[in-house]
């Protein structure tokens, strides 16, 4: 966007004299007496202006300093440096120049402002201590090295635009104010500060010679040499000093000669919009310009200048910016509430409407903001300034026609690309420091997934100084690694999955699927899918009508509210008939955005997109590829198992949920990413089973006797209150969690009815009997069935007390609970386990497979109490078998009084592969406002004998010796 005419207007200017500051450090003469007759020392010199006179060839800025009455400030009072140019210089410039001035008396009276207060500090610095800054709460000490930029003499108000409606950006922004008149704006409300590279700054940032040769378009040679917005300071880079053509001492200042004319001091956007060979990407930045209008600055501009026109500052949509009063940074969170606080809302002064601007179409941080600072930073607008990194127009057409040709097949036109998509592309060459990314650094320049961008000094075709950091032009299009990751088709196709990356982005997901050393396969659901989510929160309800069962599950259905910027939820009921086919019915509500349901909503954020996820081992695999071998189930991100399967070229997939229901979700487009590929899918999303371990196990009387120890273990290893805070999922059908999970992935290994009675038949294990624990009472240590076991026994000893009796009883249930929760707990593995899943890998030292890992050490539940740790299982798993070995145990010497047994996943009965998933919620009964605490993942296999840790005991004589009884 160009403002090609300039506002003359008049400006009166009231300058308070301020005193001479010269330190004795800096100015101390040698002769006192001269001071005592004089009242100046003999070699501080005439006053600024009186030494340009006497100078003889700076006539073109003693004009400017008339025209602009700083004749009185510049002669007698003050204390300024001032770089200026000389005569032979302003010719030269009159024959070229972007403004188009042939001759002085062209110069427009804002043309002049521009020319002297741009070139003008109001302080006195000499040179080589213009660099330095006053430490914090120490003015004495100042810190070496540490300033590039400092603020001028201009103002603000020195440069008003009139823009015409056919300059203005073709945006929603600009739409009312297109079809009017011209409009007076200023390019930014803070003032334009000068940036410098000085020696002492480069140094201390370890800026190069050959950085500097480069950020001057190959003009500087050494780092001895002083630049000021572009233009070497004269002689400076003299080793000999013998030619002093700068800190030219005044009574009132320095003067520093500069070897070309300072225009103006340009922000990074107007110097994009420049040159022509930046148009592509000066019009994409068009489409962030807005046009704000400020009530107290159009009266403050009205009162100095007696125009009653509106004054609009320009800004860029950006996610660090200034409001006109203070700096602003927004975040991703901001756009997670209902209200407006810490989005970025533009409010359109003639109709008072408001709009919030997409936080995916905000830049990261405003260009047009003279006196930007990072927000990440502990620095001041002295110390540092930004970066831009723009594409030639010819970088750009040979990009759109090569790399970025899916977008261009997709959209036609890059004006058709959606603004988020190249809000993406801009934002990666936008750099938020500049002294830590100069040439020497660039390798040091990260993209989005925090890798190398890629960027060298060869790519480098021109560098522009600009008041708020550099531009350097470049001949290639840097892309973001979103670009080539499987999350962009997300992004690319908005219309039809904007929820989906809603919450790739709003999460934590996106840096993960961002990463190129990984491979994907990630599924994507369409907007439409995501209006058919099953809440967990509501698995168990059910329904019967004449004698027929029916589920009843809660649907979620997720909307993308773009006025707000948010996804929306509403829950529905519905009915599942026994071919899993939803039916949606009654709304019941909406699921906020505040308190508890925030929380809801964004742990199932998280719940639901772990399980969409899928990691290949092997990156030089594809999941068609692994189908193809025979391999049926891939782990997600989150733990659980989704079954994968090829029908007719199309993949189908079946979560825990789809598995249980008999139904498959065919994905109805692929796309092959760098680091994976993406599978849209429009039917339902993959959902997790809604079967706890408890439920699974009621449901085979396969599995009876093993559901019988837990539910008699006196540890309470099944439950359905946790910490007396959380709740298991399905209590509507009273279902309980198996208490030893986490938010983790496990396997349960089940041992047969009979494995189970034959260990009870040899006294190894308690009878089913022996352990019901009828009462027991923790504080009475009463328990009927204890006390009979103790008497039948001989537990007691002859006249034992009732106190001592009790105190026998609860010995004999603790050491029961011990026995009877480490059975259990061998049977239950960290890390889920499949037949048909996808082996781990070994890679070696390039990252290249050397072999799958199908038999694999896992760690059981139980723990050695000796060693501390868990005893392991080992496990063999191919694509139709699996077995489990258990432990085996050495003595003191080392030799074997234990083999590990190796157990069979039994497959006759299609008693193996079963997924689970239990859920704990804060809120009891799965109401509207129950909030996902945790989830495990487990699968369950039956196998065909029973799993030990140690060598087999008969559970009366571990009571015994516990008991101390003979």
């Amino acid at each position: 966007m160009k403002c090609n005419t300039i506002l003359e207007h008049g400006r009166s200017v009231a300058f308070t004299a301020c005193a001479l500051l010269i330190g004795a450090s800096v100015m101390q003469s040698c002769k006192d007496d001269d001071l005592i007759l004089t009242g100046q020392p003999s070699w501080l010199g005439n006053s600024i202006y009186e030494r340009l006179q006497d100078e003889g060839n700076y006539k073109y800025t003693l004009r400017l300093i008339d025209d602009l009455g700083e004749k009185d400030v510049l002669s007698h009072t003050g204390s300024r440096t001032l770089f200026v140019a000389a005569d032979s210089a302003y010719e030269a410039w009159f024959k070229d120049n972007k403004w188009g001035v042939s001759q002085y008396e062209d110069l427009t009276l804002p043309q002049k402002k521009l020319l002297l207060r741009n070139s003008m500090i109001d302080n006195a610095y000499l040179l080589e201590l213009m660099s330095n800054e006053t430490a914090e709460g120490d003015a004495s000490t100042p810190e070496w090295g540490r300033t590039m930029r400092r603020t001028t003499s201009a103002s603000a108000y020195d440069s008003v635009y009139v823009m015409q409606p056919d300059e203005m950006p073709d945006n929603a922004y600009w739409a009312s104010k297109r079809g009017g008149h011209a409009i007076r704006i200023l390019k930014d409300v803070t003032e334009a500060p000068m940036i410098h590279f000085l020696p002492a700054y480069l140094q201390n940032h370890k800026i190069t010679a050959e950085d500097l040769n480069l950020l001057t378009n190959r003009r500087a040679t050494s780092i001895n040499e002083a630049w000021v917005n572009g233009v070497k300071v004269v002689n400076s880079g003299d080793p000999d000093k013998k030619k002093i053509d700068y800190d030219v001492t005044c009574k009132n200042g320095y003067i520093q000669k500069v070897e070309r004319v300072i225009e103006s001091s340009p922000n990074m956007a107007q110097l994009v919009y420049q040159d022509d060979d930046m148009s592509t990407w000066a019009h994409l930045l068009d489409r962030y310009a807005v046009p704000y209008f400020d009530k107290t600055l159009w009266q403050d501009y009205n009162r100095n200048y007696k125009n009653s026109d509106s004054l609009f500052v320009l800004r860029y949509a950006a996610k660090s910016y200034y409001n006109g009063s203070r700096k602003v940074t927004i975040d991703r969170s901001s756009y997670d509430t209902s209200s407006d606080n810490g989005k970025y809302v533009y409010n359109d002064e003639r109709t008072n409407q408001k709009t919030v601007i997409p936080y995916d179409e905000l830049l990261r941080f405003d260009p047009g903001w003279n006196q930007y600072i990072d927000d990440n930073q502990q620095n001041t607008l002295h110390n540092d300034a930004g970066m831009m990194i723009v594409p030639s127009n010819q970088a750009v057409q040979e990009w759109w026609n090569g790399p970025g040709k899916s977008l261009q097949d997709e959209y036609g036109t890059l004006d058709n690309v959606p603004t988020p998509i190249m809000t993406e592309l801009i934002n990666v060459n936008m750099i938020p420091t500049f002294s830590t990314y100069v040439p020497s650094k660039f390798a040091s320049v990260l993209n989005d997934a925090k890798e190398p961008l890629g960027i060298t000094k060869n790519d480098i075709l021109q560098c522009y100084m600009g008041c708020n950091g550099v531009v350097y032009k470049v001949s290639k299009v840097f892309t973001p690694a979103l670009f080539a990751s499987v999350a962009y088709p997300a992004l690319a196709h908005a219309s039809t999955m904007n929820i989906i990356y809603s919450i790739i982005d709003g999460r934590t997901f996106k840096p993960y699927l961002l990463s190129m050393d990984s491979k994907y396969a990630l599924i994507l659901p369409s907007n439409n899918a995501m209006q058919l989510v099953l809440d967990p929160a509501s698995f168990g309800r059910s329904a019967t009508t004449d004698d027929v069962k029916t589920e009843t599950p809660y649907i979620l259905e997720f909307t993308f509210n773009k006025e707000k910027q948010q996804v929306e939820c509403v829950r529905y009921k519905s009915t599942v008939d026994e071919n899993g086919e939803i039916v949606k019915g009654d709304k019941l509500g909406e699921v906020g955005n505040t308190g508890s349901l925030l929380t809801f909503r964004n742990r199932l954020y998280d719940s639901m997109m772990n399980y969409l996820i899928i990691v290949l081992p092997d990156k030089n695999m594809t999941v068609e590829k692994y189908v193809a071998q025979g391999y049926k189930y891939f782990k997600t991100k989150g733990g659980g198992l989704i079954k994968v399967t090829n029908v007719g070229g199309k993949l189908q997939f079946q979560g825990g949920w789809q598995l249980e229901h008999n139904r498959k979700i065919a994905a109805v487009d692929r796309y092959d990413m760098e680091n994976g590929s993406s599978y849209m899918v429009d039917d339902m999303m993959p959902i997790a089973s809604q079967k706890s371990v408890y439920i699974t196990l009621q449901e085979h009387p396969e599995f009876s006797k093993f559901l019988t120890m837990m539910e008699n273990d006196y540890n309470n290893v099944l439950t359905n209150m946790l910490n007396n805070k959380y709740y298991a999922g399905q209590s509507w059908v009273n279902s309980k969690n198996l208490r030893l999970l986490d938010n983790y992935n496990y396997t349960v290994y089940v041992p047969t009815n009979e494995a189970i009675e034959q260990l009870q038949d040899e006294k190894i294990l308690p009878t089913d009997e022996e352990l019901d624990r009828g009462d027991f009472d923790v504080k009475t240590k009463n328990d009927p069935k204890v006390d009979s076991i103790c008497i039948a026994e001989g537990w007691y000893p002859d006249g034992a007390t009732e106190a001592k009796k009790a105190d026998i009883r609860a010995k004999v249930v603790e050491t029961l609970t011990t026995i009877m929760s480490d059975f259990i707990r061998y049977h239950v593995q960290d890390h889920s386990v499949a037949i048909g899943m996808v082996p781990e890998v070994e890679v070696d030292d390039n990252g290249n497979v050397t072999h799958y890992k199908s038999h694999t050490s896992f760690e059981s539940m139980k723990r050695d109490l000796e060693t501390g740790r868990f005893i392991p299982l080992e496990v063999n798993y191919t694509n139709n078998s699996m077995t489990v070995k258990d432990n085996t145990v050495k003595d003191a010497n080392g030799k074997v009084i234990k083999a590990g047994v190796t157990h069979n996943v039994v497959t006759s009965n299609g008693l193996y592969n079963l997924q689970c998933r239990e859920y704990w919620f804060e809120g009891k009964n799965s109401e509207v406002n129950a909030s996902l605490f945790m989830a495990s993942d487990v699968v369950v296999h039956q196998i065909d004998g029973v799993l030990l840790p140690g060598v087999k005991r008969p559970w009366r004589d571990i009571v015994k010796e516990a008991l101390g009884v003979e």
